[in-house]
């Protein structure tokens, strides 16, 4: 996929749902946030160094990655049945298990306000949910011909906000 492309799937991808966000690695910088706000952000030069992204919901994920600035993205979409967040029903060809990773956040810092999070080793970052504790990650698995399970991807799920339940958003 073209850069051209992906930026207009981005846009598409963002008309359809506004609630979409994007976690994205750049050449100098890492960005995550709303759709909406990623796809104002982006310029031509911008996109230029692009390398990863995840664009994701609770349904979701379209992952662009490429090796060098300058090349086209190889591109994969999941899509999660039933839609609403819970994993799909295990079948003959593999499964998926859930995870919830706490996020790096010092609690007792001053610098850690709504979407501005400040790690307790030092570092700031900024994430597209306000008091947000933990990402939830979906992983993929597959049987092999002898019937043998292995990784085979993951997937966002989304970010949940401190006080709410395993898959709350």
């Amino acid at each position: 996929m073209t850069q051209a492309e992906l930026l207009q799937e981005l846009v598409t991808m963002g008309a359809e749902n506004p609630d979409r966000a994007v976690l994205a690695t750049f050449t100098d910088e890492v960005r995550w946030q709303s759709i909406d706000d990623f796809v104002a952000y982006l310029t031509e030069e911008r996109l230029s160094h692009l390398l990863e992204l995840r664009a994701y919901d609770a349904s979701s994920e379209l992952h662009a990655l490429r090796g060098r600035m300058g090349a086209d993205f190889a591109v994969r979409m999941i899509w999660d049945e039933p839609s609403d967040g819970t994993p799909p029903v295990d079948d003959e060809q593999g499964f998926c298990r859930d995870e919830w990773q706490f996020l790096d956040v010092d609690e007792s810092s001053n610098h850690t306000h709504g979407t501005h999070y400040k790690a307790t080793a030092s570092g700031e970052y900024d994430l597209p949910v306000a008091d947000a504790r933990r990402i939830h990650v979906r992983n993929y698995y597959r049987y092999d011909d002898e019937g043998i399970a292995a990784f085979a991807d993951f997937r966002i799920v989304g970010l949940c906000k401190e006080g709410k339940a395993h898959g709350q958003y």
